[in-house]
């Protein structure tokens, strides 16, 4: 019984060997005899079975290995050993070793991709690299290739910075490919940091011990959740024109007296190297409170016309929390349980597929005005109003990392009303007292108000020349006769004025005789 191996510092698969060695190789055998024992061996190296020429037979005494030096090995040579071993009975057993071949080159990659783990085939990896992510996992393909001795094995890992593996050491790849099948590695144990860059390190050996290693060129983790992240945080803000001074703006309103537009501005979003930011925006009808009544299974309640109406096509599927009440939705509208939104996406909105909500693209700007002439948005109901940004590179969205800002704003095109016309005034000699308790109030419940007071001589009606329009915190107010020098005799004009949240207003005067 008998075997007999070299070696070179490569190793084996089935039946081949393989070796990078250049002029040494070690070699061993194995020879049993039960009867009468070995009594010694003697050893050569040959380029085929039996043969010689690269070392004649040497004798080793009873050693059974031993190690060549001084060979010249060349690339893609096949190296046979040759062990003849005699027993104590003068018996000869020669036998020659499987083939080692000598494999002088490491793995020769083709191609490392970013973000590819899936890929069906080299050629379509050829052409695919994935410079950004917002998968919380970070995978690679490669295609690698040894012409003389095959792959042995890949291993991955990754990290910030090229070569680098501070993100995750290496780690075994359960297939190593070939020069005509990619492999694959994909981890999500890892926690990625938004706007970092991640890069590939990818390592191969052959069978003949030999290694090479490759490196992606990065992709950019970006955060479902932190995308917008920065100084301030996302942001969407109304604007309306201020119906004391026209021409002049108030910035973030949560209630504006036209429903015809919606002025809107967002900032807040941010970015990084190489993406753009691109916006929608979405409005939701919310039905307030105060507008729902009780009607019959299968009407609902117009505000409009004050009474109950079929539920029309619209509103097919709007039913209240008792089933007995339908929800009044706009022409065009439906109602999802909690507001009203569009059933079909009119032109230059682009429909959600997952929610069936009509979002209006805007490009990479930070502000926009919305028309309804055709939808007037409706007294005394809020809209919800929602801006979400993504990333765009190239012309792929990445629809992963999507933030949004959102803001209400109510619709009031009514002044606050007055219901009682004048002012409870009392002057004690001194000082001219006012009072408008329940005099005004808005017709949207819920609303606060503003208060002003003016205070005049009558003959000087409208100047005000006395105290110019004031903020009055309640609904009273004491003028001091030292400060503004009121006397007896003299006729005055108080005025208050009552300014709900659209910056709507309604002006009462009283005259006040000292």
């Amino acid at each position: 019984c008998c075997c007999c191996c070299c070696c070179g510092g490569g190793g084996g698969g089935g039946a081949t060997f393989y070796t990078n060695a250049l002029s040494e190789l070690q070699v061993f055998w194995n020879f049993r005899d039960p009867e009468s024992d070995i009594f010694d061996f003697m050893w050569a190296l040959g380029t085929r079975p039996g043969g010689t020429q690269l070392q004649d037979f040497t004798p080793t005494g009873r050693q059974t290995a031993a190690v060549a030096t001084g060979l010249t090995l060349e690339h893609g040579m096949a190296v046979f050993l040759s062990v003849v071993a005699r027993n104590g009975a003068g018996l000869v057993q020669a036998l020659p070793s499987r083939p080692l071949f000598v494999d002088h080159t490491a793995p020769v990659f083709a191609h490392v991709r970013d973000g590819t783990a899936g890929t069906p085939g080299a050629s379509d990896l050829a052409s695919l690299d994935l410079d950004f992510t917002s998968e919380e996992t970070l995978s690679v393909a490669w295609v690698v290739g040894d012409a003389e001795s095959a792959i042995a094995w890949c291993a991955v890992g990754f990290g910030t910075e090229p070569g680098s593996l501070n993100t995750l050491p290496l780690q075994l790849a359960r297939d190593a490919g070939s020069a005509l099948v990619p492999a694959h590695f994909s981890t999500s144990s890892v926690t990625l940091t938004h706007g970092a860059t991640y890069f590939a390190y990818v390592e191969c050996a052959n069978r003949a011990g030999l290694r090479s290693h490759t490196l992606s060129d990065g992709i950019v983790y970006l955060s479902n959740t932190l995308v917008g992240a920065s100084a301030e945080p996302p942001f969407v803000a109304a604007r309306t024109m201020l119906e004391q001074r026209r021409g002049e703006f108030r910035e973030n309103v949560s209630s504006q007296t036209s429903n015809r537009e919606l002025r809107l501005v967002w900032g807040g979003f941010s970015t990084i190297s190489g993406t753009t930011l691109n916006y929608e925006v979405l409005v939701h009808e919310l039905a307030p409170a105060h507008v729902t009544r009780l009607c019959p299974s299968g009407r609902y309640y117009s505000p409009g016309v004050q009474q109950c109406l079929s539920c029309n096509v619209a509103c097919a599927a709007c039913t209240g929390p008792s089933a007995q009440e339908c929800q009044a939705c706009h022409l065009g509208f439906r109602f999802d349980g909690r507001s009203c939104h569009l059933t079909t996406c009119p032109p230059l909105m682009v429909q959600d597929l997952q929610d069936g909500t009509c979002w209006r693209p805007m490009g990479d700007r930070l502000s926009t005005v919305l028309d309804f002439a055709d939808y007037p948005l409706r007294q005394g109901f809020s809209y919800q109003i929602v801006v979400r940004g993504y990333l765009v590179v190239g012309t792929s969205e990445l629809r992963g990392s999507t933030v949004q800002a959102e803001t209400t704003v109510l619709i009031d095109t009514t002044p606050p009303v007055a219901y009682e016309l004048s002012l409870i005034q009392s002057f004690n000699g001194t000082d001219l007292a006012v009072d408008w308790s329940n005099v005004f109030e808005d017709d949207i419940p819920g609303t606060e108000l503003e208060f002003y007071a003016a205070l005049g001589e009558a003959r000087y009606r409208g100047r005000w020349n006395l105290a110019d329009w004031t903020a009055v915190s309640g609904s009273s107010l004491r003028f001091s006769g030292a400060h503004y020098e009121l006397t007896n005799g003299t006729t005055y004009v108080v005025g208050v004025r009552a300014v709900n949240e659209a910056g709507l207003f309604t002006v009462v005067t009283a005259d006040v005789e000292t």
